[in-house]
């Protein structure tokens, strides 16, 4: 590069180092490239270098600081946080962000939309019977589901166990995940709060660590019940005790579920909000996990309860 060159970029880095030290940097990294036995460039790359890694290093441990906040008051019970869908991403999505690891919540594993979430806190019971074909049948998923009037949505469309098993004669059919999920279990319909679990319901391909053996719906069902009822009693639980309460969705399969001939919105929270408004006198938040922070938690919990967080950290 030209000598003249190299003096424009160490230059004009100079005159980014205390407005974007980022810029700065990247800069004055192309003109030690060029010229490492600079004395200059190469001490000002070195100051650039270590202040942007002490600036991350910072910001790293402000936001462990405020995780650490945040998770006491899960802990003690005065903070809960509630992922509500629209499927599993949700939790994973809060764990990487927050750190936190809890124990399982009804809406972690499967596709719920805000009518869904709204349906079983207006009523907490799961009753899927084999032999009532009225409370659950099971699907098949149609991704990136296009209609002309409605854009965008994932489609589940009505089956039965019969067609499934017919449709799946082996593990390596094409498009296996439109009738089974990634663990093979059955995609399941519960009709009356119009929500659709995933594994848990398993098919004969399905691993007998996770199936636990149980392969058969008739068998299956039951314990389906008993596991979600005891995860919506734990849900429960922690909204009546905790003094706020976040829950978390996060959304990116389009704006709507098509179920049968019923579409359910995604993006529409006033059903859901008109019932938490009445159970937990809005004590409580919606928020999207693409925009979670313990920092913005904690200061919607301070303000909302007018309570102080007193740190030890």
């Amino acid at each position: 590069m030209n000598p003249k060159t190299i003096d424009a970029i160490r230059d004009l880095a100079i005159t980014f180092e205390k407005t974007n030290l980022q810029i700065a940097y990247e800069l004055m990294s192309i003109a030690y490239k060029e010229r490492p036995q600079g004395p200059f460039i190469y001490n000002k790359f070195l100051e650039y270098k270590q202040k942007l890694e002490a600036a991350i290093e910072n910001a790293e441990n402000a936001e462990n600081a405020e995780n650490a906040k945040l998770l006491s008051l899960i802990r003690s019970g005065e903070v809960a946080i509630i992922p509500i869908g629209f499927r599993c991403y949700t939790s994973m999505m809060l764990e990487d962000k927050l750190g936190l690891s809890q124990a399982s919540l009804p809406f972690d594993s499967g596709f719920f939309s805000p009518h869904s979430v709204a349906s079983v806190f207006e009523s907490p019971t799961i009753a899927l019977s084999y032999a009532d074909e009225t409370t659950h049948t099971v699907c098949k998923k149609f991704e990136n589901y296009n209609e002309e009037l409605k854009g965008v949505g994932i489609k589940f469309e009505l089956s039965s166990y019969e067609e499934i098993d017919n449709i799946v004669s082996s593990k390596n059919i094409p498009n296996i995940n439109q009738f089974l999920d990634s663990t093979f279990g059955y995609y399941t319909l519960d009709k009356k709060h119009k929500f659709i679990l995933a594994h848990y319901n398993w098919h004969a391909f399905a691993d007998d660590v996770k199936s636990k053996g149980v392969k058969n719906p008739e068998d299956n069902l039951p314990l389906i019940n008993k596991m979600v009822q005891a995860r919506i009693e734990r849900m429960l639980e922690l909204c009546h005790r905790a003094k706020y309460i976040f829950f978390v969705h996060l959304n990116e399969n389009g704006n709507y579920i098509k179920i049968g001939d019923e579409y359910f919105d995604l993006t529409d929270y006033s059903e859901l909000e008109a019932c938490l408004d009445s159970k937990y006198d809005f004590k409580y938040s919606i928020l999207n996990a693409q925009d979670v922070s313990a920092q913005k938690m904690l200061d919607t919990f301070e303000k909302k309860t007018n309570k102080a967080i007193k740190s030890d950290y």
